[in-house]
């Protein structure tokens, strides 16, 4: 819980310092894109200067369109329209502009005339710009003083300006940029962005109120950034041409049916239209082409965001860390049981999961970050592999350093290659169990003395040791003229007692090979022969480390390696080499070749169990494959 809470803080550090914005940017572009058509626009209308509206009045300069705006907002009008908003900036009039041309010149000083009465009349909203230096570009002036209640111009005037994120897509929107201060000889109060304003004055909102109704955030004057719901694609807010407006009996036409109780914005979509946005369906992945968002259709989505509540909203910070540590205390659990390359398959799937849960909020109208997610769960894997990685070396010392003085290479290699490795703790395991001895051992010590006695045994044990490693016995204890070997653990071998019984056969044969070798020596310094006994049995056994701190020995205890003692100690009266117990014959299979048999009885047995003479092994071979 420590790592998860320390990971969950540190990828909230950096989610609120917008670390994983262009992860988080990513989906939710992307989300708009596999489910372009969100909800059906009900709140505006589209009236587009296009390309044939410029083909009908060729040659005619934009600036002396005046009288066909007036037109169109008369048509609007009496098609039900409930507010006209219009996205040019009228910089300059045509009779300001024929003025400029010289005086004494003559014109129609009744141009503008229509369009001043349509902008007298009322819910006809202008466009204003906030330039480069931070101060508003207003309407031209001839159009501003015929406002119905100039100079109260934020009833009447929006700004065009929508924010960006640092990649360069538009995504939100706010009700209002910042407090802006009046031209130099202008009166304008603060103004609201063009959308916001339209919505304020369809919905007969007061637009400079400082505070919302309870519970409905949206409608909050202030310059806190909003996601923009978007409708759909560029398109999906329905058009119609400004030409149809301006033909004869226009009212008659069935398009103007849709604009009844809409939100008409009036703008450019013609082909050399530069105002033009980056908005989330900007992209070819799962799209046939990269389209811009021409501004009249983002001002329309972001009206149709106040008037039909339809963005993305975030999810509250409480749920979104909650989700995020629910998903990463799960996969940390699994990452610590786990195998590390198993790992980075679970780690792949939860940053999938992480990534479908914030589609399937996005279905339901709710923003979840996945970029969090997916840092909480990449980091949580490399936590734990490092974690992992650091204590399987310490394990691999440990084990290294506890087994080596007990198995051969081989065994190590396997145990620190396999997965399921013995429980040190202690663990209850079939084995075969081994003992030797030398014979009348006391007699060496008190003819050699300590130094050829030690040079004695040492030279023994080199002899006996390698047939034990070397069939995958472990060496628990060398004491005196004693040897201590079990096969079948730390790694296990089916085949276990079969590889004692080699392992015993391959000992006899090597002492006897010496004994022969060394007859005269030892016969001149009235020694006996060197000869050594085996005892073998097979059964349960507890193994794992004894002992007490800084002092422990992995060793075997129980009834099962207590007989195989026993049993070496009985070749002494029945005259044998090599012994071994009924259990351990069955276990080692009909490949061993016995000699005398007997039922003797085992002091701490309460049976007597039956013993066999050892005497060899038909297709002899050493299994070394583990269990």
């Amino acid at each position: 819980m420590i790592i998860a809470a320390g990971i969950v803080s540190l990828t909230e550090y950096v989610h609120r310092r917008d670390g994983f914005h262009s992860l988080d940017y990513g989906y939710y572009d992307l989300w708009h894109r596999l489910l372009p058509n969100r909800y059906a626009p009900h709140h505006t209308v589209f009236i587009t200067v296009d390309d044939e509206t410029l083909r009908t009045h060729p040659g005619e300069p934009l600036a002396f369109w005046s009288p066909h705006y007036a037109r169109a907002i008369e048509v609007l009008r009496a098609a039900g329209a409930r507010v006209v908003g219009i996205d040019f900036l009228f910089a300059v009039s045509a009779e300001s502009w024929m003025r400029k041309l010289g005086a004494g010149m003559q014109f129609n000083t009744n141009h503008d005339r229509s369009f001043r009465e349509q902008l007298h009349s009322g819910d006809v909203v202008l466009a204003a710009v906030i330039d480069v230096s931070g101060r508003p570009q207003l309407p031209i002036m001839d159009y501003r003083a015929v406002l119905p209640d100039f100079p109260r111009l934020d009833n009447h005037i929006g700004l065009v300006n929508v924010p960006v994120d640092r990649d360069g897509v538009t995504r939100s929107f706010a009700v209002t940029p910042y407090r802006v201060d009046p031209s130099p000889g202008d009166a304008a109060p603060p103004l609201l962005n063009f959308a916001p304003l339209l919505a304020f004055k369809a919905s007969n909102r007061e637009p400079n109120r400082h505070s919302s109704r309870p519970g409905d955030q949206r409608w909050t004057v202030s310059p806190a950034q909003q996601p923009i719901g978007f409708a759909g694609p560029p398109g999906t807010i329905p058009r119609i041409s400004l030409h149809t407006l301006l033909e004869p009996e226009a009212i008659r036409n069935p398009l103007l049916a849709q604009v009844r109780d809409k939100v008409a914005i009036i703008g450019m979509d013609h082909a050399s239209n530069q105002d033009v946005h980056v908005t989330p369906y900007f992209g070819r992945l799962f799209t046939a082409q990269s389209r811009f968002m021409n501004g009249a259709e983002l001002h329309a989505n972001i009206v149709e965001t106040l008037l039909g509540n339809t963005a993305i909203q975030p999810v509250a910070e409480s749920v979104r860390m909650l989700y995020v540590t629910i998903l990463l205390v799960f996969s940390l659990i699994i990452f610590q049981r786990t195998h590390p390359l198993r790992g980075i398959a679970i780690a792949t799937g939860f940053i999938a999961l992480s990534a479908l849960m914030g589609l399937v909020t996005f279905v339901n109208g709710w923003h979840l970050p996945a970029g969090q997610a997916h840092g909480a769960i990449a980091l949580g894997f490399l936590v734990t592999l490092g974690l992992r990685l650091t204590y399987e070396e310490r394990e691999r010392t440990r084990i290294r350093e506890l087994f080596s003085r007990h198995v051969s290479e081989d065994i190590v290699k396997v145990l620190l290659t396999n997965d399921d490795r013995p429980d040190l703790l202690g663990e209850e395991t079939e084995v075969t169990a081994l003992f030797t001895d030398i014979r009348r051992f006391s007699v060496y010590s008190e003819h050699l003395g300590a130094k050829k006695t030690v040079g004695l045994l040492n030279d023994h044990w080199g002899r006996i040791c390698e047939p034990i490693l070397a069939n995958g016995g472990t060496i628990f204890r060398l004491s005196g003229d004693e040897m201590f070997a079990v096969f079948g653990a730390p790694v296990a071998h089916r085949d276990h007692a079969y590889r004692a019984i080699c392992a015993a056969l391959q000992i006899q044969a090597i002492t006897e090979a010496y004994s022969s070798r060394s007859k005269e020596d030892f016969r001149n310094q009235g020694l006996p022969p060197f000869a050594i006994g085996v005892g073998v049995h097979t059964g349960k056994a507890v193994v794992g480390t004894v002992g007490f701190s800084g002092h422990t020995e992995y060793t075997a205890v129980g009834e099962t390696i207590n007989t195989a003692s026993r049993l070496e100690g009985l070749n002494k009266s029945l005259g044998w080499r090599v012994i071994a117990s009924q259990k351990t014959l069955n276990a080692a299979g009909s490949a061993i070749i016995v000699g005398h048999q007997s039922i003797v009885e085992v002091e701490g047995r309460k049976q007597p169990i039956q013993v066999f003479e050892i005497k060899g092994v038909r297709e002899y071979q050493v299994a070394r494959e583990p269990a």
